[in-house]
């Protein structure tokens, strides 16, 4: 290979790196949602069998706002906050969307609701998700059901 295609080539990967190493030392962070390292909020049914019309419980987990690992202006933050509010919403296989309701995280993060699947929600596969009720941000992980008639 010609000596000068070979420099070339080494002087863009230097760019290439040295971009990588910088965009990795930034010295602030703010973060306005869970940092890659943190735990996602989740969510689980009680059952994940439902009737259209009954309740089901829903538990969800980590609904905190940022993470103990985040720093602004290079400071680590104040412990976990909980997230004020998050809405439930039930998203059926043929595209129904119903909101469930809106819960209030603990100051772990956590909650325990019972929620009522609509009984026009069409049967089938569904899962319950969460939004932050104030930015309709989705959060986390879902929880997968199936309705039954």
């Amino acid at each position: 290979m010609p000596e000068r295609i070979r420099r070339q080539r080494m002087a863009a990967c230097l760019v290439m790196i040295s971009g990588v190493l910088a965009s990795c030392s930034s010295g602030t962070s703010a973060v306005t949602d869970n940092a890659a390292s943190c735990v996602s909020p989740t969510l689980t049914a009680s059952d994940v069998s439902v009737r259209a019309g009954s309740s089901v419980t829903v538990t969800g987990h980590w609904f905190v706002r940022e993470c103990h690992d985040v720093v602004t202006n290079g400071q680590p933050v104040s412990p976990n906050a909980p997230i004020g509010a998050v809405a439930l919403i039930l998203k059926t296989h043929t595209g129904q969307v119903f909101t469930l309701g809106e819960v209030h995280p603990d100051n772990a993060g956590s909650f325990i609701t019972g929620v009522k699947i609509p009984r026009t929600a069409e049967s089938g596969p569904a899962t319950i998700s969460s939004q932050n009720a104030v930015g309709k941000d989705a959060l986390g992980m879902d929880a997968k059901i199936t309705i039954g008639p």
